[in-house]
């Protein structure tokens, strides 16, 4: 985004005579940088008001309630509103509308991210495209990324997050994506949702809110999508059941998946078979845009997943499967089928901490866990977290022998650290707010001559 802060002030509703050239937007003062649009807006533990004096001094101007401003802030630097983030929300929506072209709206409860960057790196083959920037998918994130769009963009890929019934048709009224695509349903914010029905009618919010041509591109494989497939005016399937419009077939080369599709075969970097699917979503967004298959295999081939996302790490002669951005029932059962598929191991291992935000279900579905993972072949299971306590009680009532608890990381990653030998492989996965990257980084740090 470029443009005067009077211009902005304009598409607001707001009086401002400044010249002030904004060059793009932020909500956070550790990256705000010459130029920029600084919206000070109100969290749980922060009031952004408090930083609008530092984005000033680095050369912003703000987006700010006048009445909780410190005297003595240059007036051309401050556009006032009494709502800073409704602000932001109205002004992504009203930059919206500079651009006609196709946006693409990614949700489902697992494979947001990676499928998001997956069919970017598809349509970029082809098209000028804008990605969002990591996991900035909520009410706050959606309009900063469309913020980001740059002049000449011809294509946007969109992740669109959400915990609460109702979420997807406000992200939508910002963005009103034209093609919507919905990875999977799995319990996830079960808490919030109440069932996995819920979370399917939220999801499909999505659908119900497509601008034209209203394109929605859905898991044929997932039972609790069938209702939906009517709901937009044209929807397109992909999935590995032969009635699917874009059908694929997966096999195996060295513990990686490869995925045949059409006579084409794609040979992937990311594993398992959850990855295969967020990349036969990719293909078939791709071919819905008309993008050769030539480009498609070269952009899904050269993919690596982003940071906790299904890395697979090396350290010394330890493999590592670093899945710690997140963790629900249905994205727990992926990732173990991943490791068990591991290549090149000798032993197998699941580091675990909680999956948050399942309300009445946490207990049961961590138990379920548990049992999964005694007869899953797994030669160990360590665990962090009060739920994963009843994960580990199940695991042991269940006959598996080597099953660790603690209730500190500090314990946890001693544990796991003398339980490993070369060769060894590790699923080391939880819920955001577990930490659990906290493991890989110890295991970064400890010299392949300490293991046994």
């Amino acid at each position: 985004m470029r443009m005067k802060l009077r211009d902005i002030g304009r598409m607001l509703g707001v009086s401002v005579q400044s010249a002030f050239q904004v060059e793009g937007v932020g909500v956070d003062t550790r990256s705000i940088r010459p130029g920029m649009l600084f919206f000070a807006l109100a969290g749980v533990r922060e009031d952004g008001h408090r930083y609008v004096a530092e984005a000033v001094g680095k050369g912003a101007a703000a987006v700010a309630d006048p009445a909780r401003l410190p005297s003595g802030l240059p007036e051309d630097r401050i556009l006032p509103d009494p709502d800073p983030l409704k602000a932001l929300q109205r002004l992504a929506s009203l930059y919206r509308d500079r651009f006609s072209v196709p946006i693409l709206a990614v949700s489902g409860t697992n494979g947001k991210t990676t499928t998001k960057e997956m069919i970017a790196a598809v349509l970029g083959e082809k098209f000028r495209t804008a990605k969002t920037a990591g996991n900035l998918n909520n009410h706050i994130g959606v309009p900063l990324s469309i913020c980001a769009w740059e002049t000449g963009m011809e294509a946007a890929v969109l992740e669109l997050g959400i915990n609460h019934a109702g979420e997807m048709k406000s992200l939508c009224e910002i963005a009103r994506p034209t093609h919507g695509l919905i990875t999977n349903v799995g319990k996830g914010h079960l808490e919030f949702f109440g069932s996995l029905e819920g979370v399917a009618r939220a999801k499909a919010e999505l659908l119900e809110s497509l601008s034209p041509p209203g394109v929605a591109i859905l898991n044929g494989d997932d039972p609790l999508l069938k209702p939906y497939r009517h709901t937009a005016p044209l929807t397109r399937t992909f999935g590995f059941s032969p009635d699917c419009d874009f059908s694929g077939r997966l096999r195996e080369e060295s513990g990686f998946p490869v995925l045949e599709m059409e006579g084409r075969q794609i040979r992937l970097r990311t594993l398992g078979r959850h990855q295969a699917a967020n990349a036969l979503a990719a293909a078939a967004a791709g071919r819905i845009f008309d993008v050769e298959w030539s480009r498609i295999i070269r952009a899904l081939e050269a993919f690596s997943p982003a940071d906790g996302r299904g890395e697979l790490l090396r350290f010394g002669d330890v493999l590592v499967l670093k899945d710690t951005y997140n963790a629900n029932p249905s994205s727990m059962e992926a990732a173990l089928a991943a490791i068990l598929s591991l290549p090149e191991t000798a032993r197998r291992a699941a580091v675990l901490g909680d999956m948050l935000e399942l309300g009445e279900a946490c207990r049961p579905e961590h138990e379920k866990l548990g049992e999964r993972i005694a007869r899953s072949g797994l030669e160990a299971f360590f665990s962090t977290g009060p739920g994963m306590r009843h994960a580990a009680e199940k695991a042991l009532r269940a006959g598996m022998k080597a099953v660790h608890h603690h209730d500190s990381i500090e314990a946890l990653c001693a544990s796991v650290s003398a339980w490993l030998r070369p060769g060894d492989g590790l699923l080391v996965k939880g819920s955001r707010g577990m930490r659990m990257e906290r493991v890989v980084e110890h295991l970064a740090q400890v010299p392949a001559g300490r293991r046994k």
